[in-house]
């Protein structure tokens, strides 16, 4: 549900005609949502390469869906006036 909040307000933002640093700060918001690392169990380890490797990737992954999202915001801007 944070997710969609969270795209929303990009998309809010750009229609306001927000700077591009938005992009970055919600895809590092949208990570930090989605990467819980108090969720993993005890016995495995925090830092590893299968977990680095799932961070780096929902991270690029989330910087897309937040320029999609500002792209959204800012195309609507330009045709609504």
């Amino acid at each position: 549900m944070l997710t969609y909040a969270v795209l929303l307000a990009t998309g809010i933002a750009a229609y306001a005609n927000a700077p591009v640093w938005v992009v970055p700060a919600a895809a590092a918001g949208l990570t930090l949502a989605d990467w819980r690392p108090w969720r993993l169990s005890r016995q495995a380890p925090v830092v590893s390469s299968k977990g680095v490797t799932y961070l780096v990737a929902g991270g690029i992954a989330h910087l897309v869906l937040a320029a999609v999202a500002f792209a959204t915001g800012t195309i609507a801007r330009q045709l609504l006036g």
